[in-house]
């Protein structure tokens, strides 16, 4: 989901989302972006978008932001989503 809550998933080809669901949980929110990386490691933003134009996705790397990832256990006591920070 990008931060206006449209769902790109489609966008990024096969193997970061099918790599999210290879992981040992039913649900999870998982913060994180996907980057295209230069030879020296570095993200280039401006190759990120030339893929997304050119439907490429052999160059992706997802990077998760917390070590922990956020693992849904309901639903708070204000309607909102509670969530456990460790995956046990």
């Amino acid at each position: 989901m990008t931060r206006r809550g449209l769902d790109w998933t489609h966008k990024f080809g096969t193997n970061v989302p099918d790599a999210l669901k290879a992981l040992a949980v039913d649900t999870a929110i998982i913060d994180g972006e996907i980057v295209v990386e230069t030879r020296t490691g570095a993200s280039d933003f401006s190759a990120l978008q030339a893929d997304l134009h050119d439907h490429r996705s052999d160059r992706f790397t997802f990077y998760g932001f917390d070590r922990w990832i956020h693992r849904l256990v309901g639903l708070g006591k204000r309607g909102g989503l509670a969530y456990s920070r460790r995956l046990s």
